[in-house]
């Protein structure tokens, strides 16, 4: 992809695998746990390259950097080549889990 084109928060936290499957990425937008460039993130929100996103898990807060945008799949294996890890620390979060409905 491009670097000036952009991918839904959702779908980008699924294809990198910090968040899966989609459907549980959405939720953990719709639950206010999901933050891009320190601001509450809904799914659609349009992610690009050298943004922040911070997911606020039940016991861990991560923060990475999107480096590049995935296209159709990513192996598994390459997955954590599309952003730089910031931050992966224990939560001290009582937020609740990611996918709670």
């Amino acid at each position: 992809m491009d670097t000036d084109e952009t991918m839904r928060l959702d779908v980008f936290l699924s294809r990198v695998r910090l968040v899966m499957p989609r459907t549980s990425a959405k939720r953990a937008c719709d639950n206010g746990i999901v933050w891009v460039n320190n601001r509450p993130a809904k799914p659609s929100t349009d992610v690009v390259v050298g943004d922040v996103v911070s997911v606020q898990f039940t016991n861990q807060d991560l923060t990475v950097k999107v480096t590049r945008l995935p296209g159709k799949s990513v192996a598994k294996k390459q997955a954590d080549t599309h952003y730089t890890l910031i931050e992966d620390r224990a939560s001290t979060n009582d937020q609740g889990s990611e996918c709670a409905d």
